[in-house]
C-alpha cells in the first residue's frame, strides 16, 4: 500500500492526521446535537422528538466510532512503534549472526583444504632433517581462527 506522511500504515494499524481529524468532527457535530436535541425536546411534539432520537441514534453511533479510532489509534501507536523497533534490531542481529556464521565456514573449509592437502601423501609431514611441517598447519589455523581472549 502506498503511503505518504500524512497516511501511513504500521503494522496494520492506520496512522493519520485527517483520520483523526474526521472523528474530532464527528465528536463536535455529536456534542452540537446533544445542545441543539436538548433544547428542541422542550418545544417540540411527540412525533418531532421519535424523528430526531433516530438522528440521534445514528450520531451516537458515529460519536462512539470516532472515540473509538482516537483512542484505539493512540493507545496503540506506542506499542506498535516499540514492535517495529524491536523487530529492527532483531534483523539487524540476525544479519549479522548470518555473515559471522558464513564467515567462519568458509574458514574452516580453507583450513579442511590445507589439512587435506598436506595429508595427501606421507612426507608432507616430514622433512629430510627430521623437522615437523605440522607446525604449518597449526599457524594456519590460528591465522584463520583467532582466539578471542
Amino acid at each position: 500500500m502506498a503511503t505518504n506522511d500524512d497516511n501511513k500504515v504500521v503494522a496494520g494499524v492506520f496512522k493519520s492526521t485527517k483520520t483523526e481529524g474526521v472523528a474530532i468532527a464527528i465528536l463536535i457535530v455529536f456534542a452540537v446535537a446533544l445542545v441543539w436535541f436538548a433544547h428542541t425536546a422542550k418545544t417540540e411534539t411527540d412525533v418531532i422528538w421519535m424523528r430526531l432520537m433516530v438522528l440521534y441514534k445514528g450520531l451516537e453511533a458515529l460519536a462512539f466510532t470516532a472515540a473509538g479510532v482516537l483512542l484505539g489509534t493512540r493507545v496503540q501507536r506506542a506499542h506498535v512503534e516499540s514492535a517495529e523497533a524491536r523487530a529492527a534490531s532483531s534483523q539487524q542481529e540476525a544479519r549479522g549472526a548470518t555473515e559471522a556464521a558464513a564467515s567462519a565456514e568458509a574458514r574452516g573449509r580453507s583450513l579442511r583444504s590445507a589439512i587435506e592437502g598436506a595429508a595427501v601423501s606421507r612426507s608432507a609431514f616430514e622433512t629430510d632433517d627430521g623437522s615437523d611441517r605440522n607446525q604449518g598447519l597449526v599457524n594456519l589455523a590460528r591465522q584463520l581462527f583467532p582466539d578471542r581472549s
